[in-house]
């Protein structure tokens, strides 16, 4: 009988840490998206020449000059 209350017990602790485990990871992965998807939105309008969610601009309203950039 205790034998299988040990089994029941490892079986329950190892579901437990899997399921926080999993939670972890899925907010981790959403956290890691929110953070990574501008930065991706971004990069394909440069290529592009134009905004990629809306489809306007010309592709010079991306690119600045030297002269525009001010550094402070």
């Amino acid at each position: 009988m205790s034998v299988s209350l040990a089994l029941f017990v490892m079986f329950g602790l190892f579901l437990a840490g899997y399921l926080l485990g999993q939670r972890r990871g899925q907010t981790y992965g959403y956290k890691l998206g929110q953070v990574t998807v501008p930065l991706m939105l971004r990069e394909k309008s440069l290529e592009l020449g134009y905004c990629v969610l809306c489809r306007q601009g010309d592709g010079q309203q991306f690119l600045r000059s030297t002269r525009e950039i001010e550094l402070k």
